[in-house]
């Protein structure tokens, strides 16, 4: 705010530079930049980045279909698993069989949650 109450000051005083003058017009602009620029940036770069990741969802919504599988082989016993994990996901890798809507049959790893 010095720069701003500054540039009133230095208008028609004889002892002011010319440097000053320009150093005080300068930290003007840059105040006006920061305070009017760049909330109108980050809006735009919000929008672009809010429609992209809806486009992305609604294509993934278009080209995946929700079908039944069933487990051909269940979870291999491996090393023990991290305790932390055990608490925030229940589900387990297994490898399944499935039948995709234009009626080819797939197999793959996908995980499942298993009842006990």
């Amino acid at each position: 705010m010095r720069a701003l109450s500054g540039l009133w000051r230095w208008r028609r005083n004889p002892l002011c530079r010319a440097t000053d003058l320009a150093e005080a017009r300068l930290a003007l602009t840059a105040l006006l930049l920061m305070a009017l620029v760049a909330p109108l940036l980050g809006v735009l770069v919000g929008s672009a980045a809010q429609e992209s990741l809806h486009r992305s969802a609604r294509e993934q919504r278009l080209t995946r279909h929700q079908v039944t599988a069933t487990v051909l082989r269940g979870p291999e016993h491996g090393p023990p698993a991290d305790p932390e994990s055990l608490t925030r996901d229940t589900r387990t890798r297994v490898l399944a069989g499935w039948t995709a809507p234009d009626g080819s049959a797939h197999q793959g790893t996908v995980l499942a949650q298993l009842k006990s």
